[in-house]
């Protein structure tokens, strides 16, 4: 049954080919680079954005007055805040940057914050389900650009803000498109390549979130205040939109919207820009893969090998999130310098995407493997970073928090790749939506849990040694055929090729274990 499905699937008929033959024969070239840029400039986009609000709400500094001197170390804000006639004379509020918790809030109004950080993150969710909608209907591109221009246009309506309710809206704004954008503009770069090449430009678009991360920190410093910082921000996101008129509508949309002319017009301008001219421009019908009626939300929850796998992986989706995130957070609260602390949590994660796409390709080690090493090593670290807090080692702790934030990188970004082929191609897309849904509650709950302090790296990391202990319940994937069907878990899985390898002789078959087609 396998064997004629596939055959039919990936053998080219007398009326055309199909939309990843034609990928294959196209190959990689001047069009798939300039994807990849656009998409990478993106995910950058998106990573500045997602940290913006952390600079923005900074919470108050206790320093020394002016012309006093300050003996010993200055007091914490809480006490400062809950004791200022005794401390007043030689300490105040103050500090390098300018933000909206120094301009609105109050001595004791640290929540500002962790609202604001919520707020985004609720709106992310938001906008990941409108936008994966509104995308299936109206395409990947336009819905893509015009989450460029919200987001844009989000951002700077915050650094007009004339107070916190406004400015919460705009943070809510900003998630939606944000949240939307990662989403779509993901889908419309690796749906517009072939299947040999999607993991190699997954992992750079996804990667390239850090790159964003990263270069916020030096703006945030030399841009202390927070509304100039924000419009930055904001018109860096712009020159994303000048792409619209060199990126094509995807063509695996396009053909499965029943556009069939708009997809082998596209296929031929991206040859065409790669320079290739392919053996035959018309599209035969895009064969697709029907689970039975009952293969629903619930179906998840019925069948007991699927339902341990569902819930596995949206505790760690979860518990991934939350601890990504809440890392990002924390950066003030591990001690040393606060601009420090956030470069080197945001660096760390270049190398982290490197070392995730070779070792999830070894079969050695595999998704599995490494997703375990992921979260056991930004857990343990995590649990390390408090002990050696507690016993007053602060430089030596920070260490562990750093490396626990290189961990959690690879056990989230595997999440993406692992957590699909754990499923049937059937309920594929519903069981990745449930886990993306848990992914931001974890979003939603890190910048509460990150404002407690030294403490929160408690939660974080028994958090993620618990998912890595559950992982271990669930089966490797790499080198086995993928499920189609439900039925299809209960038969023994042959070894085959790596569905992901670029060197592979044969054609993969469409739909089949499709990343994008997961997250759509």
């Amino acid at each position: 049954m396998q064997e004629d499905f596939d055959q039919e699937d990936t053998q080219e008929t007398p009326s055309g080919m199909t939309v990843e033959s034609a990928l294959h024969e196209i190959g990689w070239g001047k069009y798939s680079t300039m994807l990849a840029v656009w998409g990478s400039v993106g995910s950058a986009m998106c990573g500045m954005h997602t940290m913006s609000g952390f600079f923005t709400t900074l919470p108050h500094e206790v320093v020394c007055r002016e012309g006093t001197v300050c003996q010993g170390s200055a007091p914490s804000l809480e006490d400062f805040c809950d004791d200022i006639p005794h401390f007043n004379e030689t300490w105040m509020l103050g500090g390098h940057a300018k933000s909206t918790v120094t301009e609105w809030g109050a001595c004791h109004d640290t929540w500002i914050g962790p609202l604001a950080g919520a707020l985004f993150f609720m709106g992310w969710f938001v906008g990941g389900v409108l936008s994966g909608t509104l995308s299936t209907k109206h395409g990947r591109k336009t819905i893509s650009f015009i989450l460029i221009l919200g987001a844009s246009l989000s951002l700077a309506l915050s650094s007009v803000s004339s107070n916190l309710g406004m400015y919460f809206s705009s943070r809510f704004l900003d998630g939606c498109c944000i949240g939307g954008l990662s989403l779509v503009s993901y889908i419309l770069a690796t749906e517009s390549v072939s299947i040999a090449y999607q993991p190699k430009l997954g992992t750079l678009i996804l990667g390239t979130f850090g790159v964003g991360e990263t270069l916020l920190v030096p703006i945030a410093y030399w841009v202390p205040e927070w509304k100039a910082f924000s419009l930055l921000i904001s018109l860096l996101c712009l020159p994303c939109v000048f792409w619209y008129w060199y990126i094509e509508e995807s063509p695996r949309w396009n053909a499965a919207a029943g556009h069939k002319g708009a997809a082998e017009v596209s296929l031929q301008k991206i040859a065409a820009t790669n320079g290739v001219s392919l053996s035959d421009g018309t599209l035969k019908e895009v064969p697709t893969v029907q689970g039975s009626a009952d293969e629903s939300m619930m179906s998840l929850f019925r069948h007991s090998v699927i339902r341990t796998r569902t819930l596995v992986m949206c505790f760690t989706w979860f518990a991934c999130s939350l601890s990504y995130y809440g890392l990002n957070f924390a950066a003030g609260s591990l001690g040393g310098n606060l601009y420090v602390n956030a470069a080197v949590i945001a660096v760390i994660e270049l190398p982290a995407y490197v070392l995730q796409y070779f070792t999830t390709e070894s079969p050695k080690i595999g998704r599995k493997g490494s997703m375990l090493w992921g979260l056991g090593v930004g857990g343990s670290c995590c649990l390390l970073y408090f002990v050696f807090y507690s016993m007053g080692l602060d430089d030596l702790g920070r260490v562990f928090a750093f490396v626990g934030k290189f961990g959690v990188t690879v056990a989230f970004s595997l999440a993406y790749i692992w957590g699909s082929e754990l499923f049937p191609t059937s309920v594929r897309s519903t069981a990745m939506g449930l886990s993306t849904a848990s992914a931001r509650i974890g979003g939603l709950s890190a910048p509460f849990i990150a404002s407690k302090g030294a403490s929160s790296l408690i939660v974080f990391g028994v958090c993620l040694v618990t998912s890595a202990f559950l992982c271990s319940l669930l089966p490797e994937t790499i080198n086995t055929t993928l499920p189609e069907s439900l039925a299809d878990l209960q038969k023994p899985k042959p070894a085959v090729q790596s569905a992901y390898s670029a060197d592979s002789a044969e054609e993969i078959p469409e739909g089949v274990a499709t990343l994008e087609e997961s997250l759509n």
